[in-house]
């Protein structure tokens, strides 16, 4: 990862690589057994749900055009 200050000195941070979906389902399995609340409510997930769909219907009526 870079990290750019405006023409001054770039910082490079090294980022350990994680599997995201595996981390997902690490938490998700800590909620169902532990109690762990979740990170994000249904309401957060149901808007997401509602921008996924959006954009799906405004690809689909897109004509090409721009």
């Amino acid at each position: 990862l870079e990290e750019h200050h405006f023409g001054q000195d770039t910082i490079y941070h090294e980022v350990k690589g994680e599997n995201h979906f595996v981390r997902m389902g690490e938490h998700f399995a800590d909620s169902v057994l532990n109690g762990t609340p979740l990170r994000y409510d249904l309401t957060d997930a149901a808007n997401n749900a509602r921008v996924l769909e959006a954009l799906d219907k405004a690809a689909r009526e897109h004509d090409g055009g721009v």
